[in-house]
């Protein structure tokens, strides 16, 4: 009988990997309350979409207490947002193609490695003026609370999933066990 393969094997293993995500998570927030900020833009899988949308949830928006009038300014801003990351996309992708039309095979990956980093250089930009504008329209204990709730979301979808059985969906609502 293979060892890993038996019930209390599997739980320790879980209950290993839980207590090592927990203290990152909790050692992740001792850092950001040692800076009394959370900077969303250091990590590079952060999506600003996944923010605003986390942004426009009800229970998000109770948890935060935020107000009518600043969902309005978030709605617009995630308009924006989406609009100014088209066009840099569409930017980028239309250098790509015109990249590939190139003949020379060295070329052709240097202009799209050129057009790529200036759409991570682009994207960087615009996620740092987003997130300085969120702050405008957010209470300092609310948007700090936000960031948090954000970079959790992600710590957790990074470097868990749920492989080890660490997320149910219950009514609708994701609870991390």
């Amino acid at each position: 009988m293979n060892f890993f393969a038996t019930p209390a094997c599997k739980i320790r293993i879980s209950a290993i990997v839980l207590v090592a995500l927990l203290s990152g998570i909790s050692r992740g927030q001792e850092t950001a309350n040692e800076k009394n900020d959370v900077d969303l833009t250091v990590s590079s899988k952060f999506r600003m979409r996944v923010f605003f949308d986390l942004l426009g949830q009800e229970n998000m928006a109770r948890e935060l207490e935020v107000i009518d009038s600043q969902k309005t300014k978030i709605q617009r801003l995630g308009s924006e947002y989406k609009v100014v990351s088209q066009k840099i996309f569409d930017d980028c992708y239309s250098q790509i193609a015109e990249a590939k039309t190139n003949e020379n095979v060295s070329l052709q990956n240097r202009m799209i490695a050129k057009a790529e980093s200036a759409r991570n250089v682009a994207f960087e930009g615009l996620t740092r003026k987003t997130l300085r504008a969120l702050d405008n329209v957010l209470l300092p204990h609310q948007a700090k609370r936000a960031k948090q709730i954000a970079l959790q979301k992600e710590l957790l979808k990074e470097h868990a999933g749920d492989e080890v059985g660490l997320f149910m969906v219950h009514r609708g609502i994701l609870w991390v066990l």
